[in-house]
C-alpha cells in the first residue's frame, strides 16, 4: 500500500474513502460523539445534526475524504516534490481515522477547507505583477474559516510573511488580505444587525472541561502519539535539506508550512483557555501531513515500511482499542 502511493497512482482514489471506513466501522457500531459550542456559526453547524449521528459520521467522512483529496492537490499542484505522490492524503486518513473522536462531521473540518483554499492562493503570488486579488481571495476564505473558529484569524500572520519573502513591500498587497479576512466578519455582524441579535459572536469563550483533545489516557494512545511525534521529527531534517536544495518558489513555499505549523501550535495552545473544543489538534494535521511524506520519500524501504506499519497498526488500535 504504501508504494502505491508513494508512486502516485490514480487506484489512491478509491482506496483513501474505504480505509476511513474501516476506522469508522466502531463509530458506526457505537456512534458516540462530542458536541463543541466555541463560537455562533460553529454552534450552528455543529448541533444542526447532533440528533443525528449517523449522519454526523456520513457527512464527517465524506468531508474529511474531500480534504485528503484537496491536500493532495495543492501538495502536488504547488511541487513541494519532484513527483506527484499521494502520501499527504494517506498520512492524512490515518490521523483522522486514528480517534474516534474525529470520525464525525466537526465544522472545524470547513474551516481546514477554507485554509486549504487560501493557502493555495496566496501559493501563486510568486513572480506575479498584479497579486492584489490572490492575496484578497487568500484573506476571504481564510475569514470564512475564521468565522467558524475564530482564532483560525492567526494565520493571517503566516500569509504576511510569506508575502515579505516573496514581494517587497506594498502596502495595498499587506492590506488587502486583512480586507478580505474581514469581510466573512462583516457580513456576520450584518446579520445580527438585522435581526436585532446581541453583538456577542466575539466574546472569547473559556472554559475548564475541555483539557485534551484526546481524553482518554491508554498505552494504544501513548504508542500512537510517540510514533506521529517520531515520524514528524524524523522527517523534518529531510524536509528542511529540501528546502535548502529547492528553487526559490518551492523553497519558500515549503517555508509557507513551517510557519503554519507554528501557527498551529499557537493556536493549539491558546485553546486550552479560549475557544476550546475537542478535536483542536485538526489544525496541526494540515502542515504535518505536507512535512511527514519527506522522511518516506529520502529512506530506503526498511526503514519506511517499519515506521509506517508500527504507525498505521497503532492507530488502529486506538481506533478500536482505546482502553487498552
Amino acid at each position: 500500500m504504501l508504494n502505491l502511493f508513494l508512486s502516485g497512482r490514480g487506484l489512491s482514489v478509491f482506496i483513501l474513502p474505504l480505509l476511513l471506513l474501516v476506522y469508522a466501522i466502531k463509530s458506526f457500531v457505537d456512534p458516540v460523539f462530542v458536541v463543541d459550542s466555541p463560537t455562533y456559526l460553529f454552534t450552528k453547524l455543529d448541533l444542526f445534526w447532533s440528533d443525528s449521528p449517523y449522519i454526523k459520521l456520513l457527512l464527517g467522512i465524506l468531508v474529511s475524504s474531500l480534504l485528503a483529496f484537496y491536500v493532495n492537490k495543492v501538495f502536488n499542484l504547488n511541487g513541494f516534490y519532484q513527483t506527484e505522490n499521494s502520501m499527504p492524503s494517506l498520512l492524512l486518513i490515518i490521523m483522522i481515522g486514528s480517534w474516534t473522536g474525529f470520525h464525525f462531521f466537526s465544522p472545524l473540518l470547513f474551516s481546514l477547507l477554507f485554509i486549504l483554499i487560501g493557502l493555495n492562493r496566496i501559493l501563486k503570488v510568486y513572480h506575479q505583477n498584479n497579486i492584489l486579488s490572490e492575496v484578497f481571495d487568500a484573506g476571504f476564505y481564510l475569514g470564512l474559516a475564521s468565522i467558524i473558529y475564530y482564532p483560525a484569524v492567526l494565520f493571517l500572520i503566516s500569509y504576511w510573511i510569506f508575502l515579505s519573502m516573496n514581494r517587497s513591500f506594498s502596502f495595498r498587497e499587506y492590506f488587502f488580505p486583512l480586507m478580505g479576512l474581514a469581510l466573512p466578519f462583516f457580513f456576520l455582524a450584518g446579520y445580527f444587525f438585522y435581526f436585532d441579535l446581541p453583538i456577542e459572536f466575539m466574546y472569547p469563550i473559556k472554559s475548564e472541561s475541555v483539557a485534551s483533545l484526546i481524553n482518554v489516557n491508554s498505552l494504544s494512545q501513548r504508542i500512537f502519539i510517540v510514533l506521529t511525534g517520531l515520524s514528524f521529527f524524523l522527517a523534518l531534517p529531510f524536509f528542511i535539506k529540501q528546502i535548502s536544495r529547492s528553487k526559490i518558489k518551492t523553497k519558500n513555499s515549503k517555508r509557507l508550512v513551517l510557519m503554519l505549523l507554528a501557527n498551529s501550535m499557537l493556536i493549539y495552545w491558546l485553546s486550552f483557555n479560549y475557544f476550546p473544543i475537542h478535536n483542536r489538534a485538526l489544525l496541526m494535521i494540515i502542515p504535518l501531513v505536507f512535512i511527514i511524506p519527506f522522511y518516506y520519500y529520502s529512506v530506503s524501504s526498511l526503514f519506511r515500511n517499519l515506521l509506517f506499519y508500527f504507525w498505521i497498526v497503532s492507530s488502529l488500535l486506538f481506533n478500536f482499542f482505546p482502553i487498552i
